[in-house]
């Protein structure tokens, strides 16, 4: 193992004996080294398959591919919060997606703790545990992939707060000109800028898909056997 790792396993240790009241940001960025590199083999949960936002920009352009322009000139665009698998979703859908994985995933952290985690990532302790402490529900890898998913819920509901101030239900600019902080926070760059015509746009917006507000990987797992 890595002199750093060991180093922060350290750190983790120290926390959690000397700290009852261990800040779970400082434990979960110390984890963060051994989950990325934990093998998730078999899970529950399909988690590839749970939703993670990002913001993409989507300039409109007609049939013959032209840009569609606003009224003062300007190339009319729209940004829409994206999954990994490319499919937009309004922001009351993201809201509620949101909810439900951070109610699964509270469930899953809170029944297996970072110490008995960090136990078992290191062999002190075995995997086994994890099976009777949930009941048989879960796995290892469901508890490592429901870790890796609570560091990264902050950033989402970051990312919804900033779209939502800036943009409205059809991805459409709320204000004339959207304040370049916000832009940064949304991570909008050439790299996720995309073209479409207005009309695919449309129907991109009246598919029932857009407004899904439920996680269909989470749904089939009965996550109240942990309570």
């Amino acid at each position: 193992m890595k002199k750093s790792i060991v180093f922060k396993l350290a750190l983790v240790a120290f926390a959690l004996v000397f700290s009852v009241n261990a800040s779970a940001g400082i434990i979960d960025g110390l984890l963060k080294p051994l989950l990325e590199q934990f093998n998730v083999k078999e899970t529950t949960v399909q988690w590839s398959n749970v939703p993670v936002y990002s913001a993409q920009k989507v300039v409109e352009t007609d049939a013959d591919g032209k840009e569609v322009l606003n009224e003062d000139g300007t190339p009319a665009y729209r940004v829409f919060l994206i999954d990994q698998n490319g499919n937009k979703r309004s922001k009351e859908a993201v809201d509620a997606q949101i909810k439900q994985v951070n109610n699964a995933v509270l469930r899953i952290t809170a029944k297996v703790g970072a110490p008995l985690l960090l136990g078992i990532l290191t062999g002190k302790k075995d995997v086994a545990i994890i099976g009777s402490l949930t009941g048989g529900l879960l796995s290892i890898g469901d508890i490592v992939s429901a870790y890796k998913l609570k560091m990264s819920l902050g950033k989402q509901k970051k990312l919804l707060k900033a779209y939502s101030q800036a943009f409205n239900d059809e991805g459409k600019p709320v204000a004339a000109k959207v304040d370049s902080k916000t832009l940064s926070d949304l991570g909008l760059t050439d790299a996720n800028t995309i073209s479409q015509t207005t009309a695919d746009l449309l129907k991109d917006l009246e598919g029932s898909d857009y407004t899904t507000n439920s996680v269909a990987a989470l749904d089939d797992v009965d996550f109240s056997k942990l309570d």
